[in-house]
């Protein structure tokens, strides 16, 4: 079940272009704030899900503004980083909880969190001198109508969530 509901995101994000408009902003503000002297970014997206957030933004930054970009995607869901290094082969993936990543001290010049949970104190001490953090938080009512389709249609299948 949550294979299916991680494909469907990644369909959602890809083939609506929903995002993309949240895409573009967030490759401006890496451009803005990152120094313009390196020629390969490190970016990492802690709380990947399957993926598609960090290769779109990877792809903009890359084809729009630099050389080189680094994508690394940390989900806890096993699934969605199965999901994502099905589609997504030229980022790196791997399955870890954010309270306590399997990396070293300042290795990213960008930080993603997209609707996903945050652990700030692993942001400082992964995130480089000059680099940035963007955090993305959703509204009381963000995918609403989603949630309550998803909701009726399991209800409707006696499904207990």
């Amino acid at each position: 079940m949550l294979e299916r509901f991680f494909e469907a995101r990644r369909k959602i994000i890809t083939e609506s272009a929903f995002f993309e408009p949240l895409s573009h902003s967030i490759a401006k503000v890496i451009y803005n704030h990152v120094a313009k002297t390196n020629e390969t970014i490190f970016m990492l997206d802690m709380g990947c899900g399957e993926g598609s957030h960090l290769s779109n933004i990877c792809e903009i930054v890359s084809s729009n503004y630099y050389d080189s970009v680094v994508g690394v995607g940390i989900d806890i869901s096993k699934e969605g980083i199965t999901e994502a290094s099905k589609n997504y082969t030229e980022r790196i993936w791997t399955v870890a909880d954010l309270a306590n990543t399997p990396f070293k001290n300042q290795q990213f010049d960008v930080i993603l969190n997209i609707l996903s949970p945050s652990n700030y104190s692993e942001f400082n001490r992964l995130l480089k001198a000059d680099g940035v953090v963007i955090k993305i938080v959703p509204q009381s009512d963000y995918l609403k109508e989603l949630r309550e389709h998803l909701l009726n249609n399991l209800t409707n299948k006696n499904i207990l969530i």
